[in-house]
């Protein structure tokens, strides 16, 4: 962050690097990584509507599924506001960023079982957790328990 930038403090690379065949589709990835929704952008919609790639979540959650995969054999870090790929991650840290004395600061911690479920839900609903959302939030998450992948990875530990 050089200059005046929307936010005080000083940068933090991350080394983060969204790759892939599809720009639609990564574009679409790191838009929810800023916590834009993919369908709200007129040139994600347009690329999809022209046949360049796909700002579908759900067929992003594919996505999830492939890194799940990988997860099995190696050691992966996602960052995302996607509920469909977050509910895939054997571990889920919660990422806070505030502003104390003009400067930014950033806390990380990992969460419960249960205050994941809580998060998982707030990803699908926003503010307002419904008892809907949290009921969404624990099948998307059991459903992730009893994969392939999740076991290879419980075996390994």
């Amino acid at each position: 962050m050089e200059g005046e930038g929307p936010h005080a403090g000083d940068p933090v690379d991350l080394g983060l690097l969204i790759v892939g065949t599809d720009p639609v589709a990564t574009d679409s990835i790191a838009s929810a990584v800023m916590g834009i929704d993919p369908e709200s952008v007129p040139t994600l919609k347009l690329g999809q509507q022209k046949g360049l790639g796909t700002n579908d979540l759900h067929t992003i959650e594919v996505v999830g599924e492939k890194l799940q995969s990988l997860a099995g054999y190696h050691q992966l870090l996602c960052i995302t506001h996607l509920p469909q790929i977050a509910s895939k991650g054997q571990t889920h840290f919660l990422v806070k960023k505030r502003v104390k004395d003009r400067r930014t600061q950033t806390m990380i911690s990992e969460l419960t079982s249960e205050e994941r479920v809580k998060e998982i839900a707030r990803l699908l609903g926003g503010k307002r957790v419904t008892a809907q959302a949290m009921a969404h939030a624990r099948e998307m998450l059991e459903g992730y328990r009893g994969t392939k992948a999740n076991r290879r990875i419980s075996n390994k530990e």
